[in-house]
């Protein structure tokens, strides 16, 4: 039953002045509704400052190229027999999209690898 003052979203969703105070509860000041801190956008400005290093270079776009087309080459040899059809063209459309989609996953991939391995190193 719902009381009669409170909605199913708010049931679902309660506020910040709903949950338990707590120690482990994180406060970003600008970000938690009611905050009246004067760093408004600090913690952007936190994230931006980790940022200020160039995450790419040309060279980095080459390899990365050459290392998706070969990904989708491999996986369209692979994933192209298995098109359920006689007609090449079908063959090669669904092969393609398929082989395309598996590489814009391996590429995310990539960059994932990149952004770990950076932060890494910083740590070190």
């Amino acid at each position: 039953d719902l009381s009669p003052n409170l909605t199913f979203f708010d049931e679902i969703h309660p506020t910040q002045a709903d949950l338990p105070a707590s120690p482990h509860r994180l406060h970003f000041p600008g970000l938690n509704p009611g905050s009246t801190s004067a760093g408004g956008n600090a913690f952007n400005r936190v994230i931006m400052s980790q940022q200020e290093g160039k995450s790419y270079t040309p060279v980095s776009l080459a390899v990365d190229a050459v290392l998706v087309i070969t990904f989708f080459a491999i996986i369209y040899t692979l994933v192209a027999p298995h098109v359920p059809s006689h007609n090449q063209v079908w063959i090669t459309v669904w092969g393609g999209l398929t082989a395309s989609c598996m590489s814009a996953v391996f590429w995310l991939c990539i960059q994932m690898f990149r952004v770990v391995l950076k932060a890494q190193r910083a740590k070190r």
